[in-house]
């Protein structure tokens, strides 16, 4: 959500500051012919104001509104020197900012479906324990661990988790930190 929040402050300001631009260049234009602007509807509805400046620009990078459409006022009453800052501010806001946001996204959703899974594994590793945990003592030894090897409930887990059986051992001794010869849940 964080993320969100600061994409669209910066979307947002970088709209407000090329729409100011543009918006101040139109009115000194309009300044120096005074009916430019009544007499061009198109330049009216597009830039006329900072709010009309601002949503046409919002709509050119969202696919509201073609880019043509949007530029040809500009260039064929006001400057054709406008196609410039237009088509930088459109090349920066598709082309660098959209695939940073993209990948600010997809870079949160794979964190939280890594620390998702990190969780499911560590549950599975706590019942595959708890199932093998004979006599209740909250630790499980090697002996208690192996004899539980040949339930199907725990070919399943091992299965889950991406190990293979034969791998058990290597498991408990890594799970075994202490070197006791028993797993504690308290260890994971």
């Amino acid at each position: 959500m964080n993320s969100l929040v600061w994409t669209l402050v910066l979307m947002s300001m970088m709209i407000y500051i090329v729409g100011v631009g543009i918006a101040q260049i139109v009115a000194f234009a309009g300044q120096h012919e005074p009916d430019l602007i009544s007499h061009d509807e198109n330049l009216e509805t597009f830039w006329g104001t900072l709010p009309k400046s601002l949503l046409t620009l919002y709509m050119a990078i969202t696919g509201g509104l073609s880019w043509h459409v949007a530029l040809r006022p500009l260039y064929q009453k006001v400057t054709g020197w406008l196609i410039v800052p237009f088509l930088g501010y459109i090349a920066f806001a598709v082309l660098a900012m959209m695939n940073v946001i993209t990948g600010i996204f997809v870079d949160s959703a794979l964190l939280r479906a890594k620390r998702v899974r990190e969780k499911e594994v560590s549950n599975q590793v706590r019942e595959v324990f708890k199932h093998a945990d004979e006599n209740g003592s909250g630790s499980v030894s090697w002996a208690e661990f192996e004899h539980s090897l040949g339930d199907p409930v725990m070919g399943r887990v091992f299965d889950t988790l991406g190990v293979d059986m034969s791998e058990a051992r290597g498991l408990f001794l890594l799970l075994d930190a202490d070197d006791s010869g028993s797993v504690s849940f308290e260890d994971f």
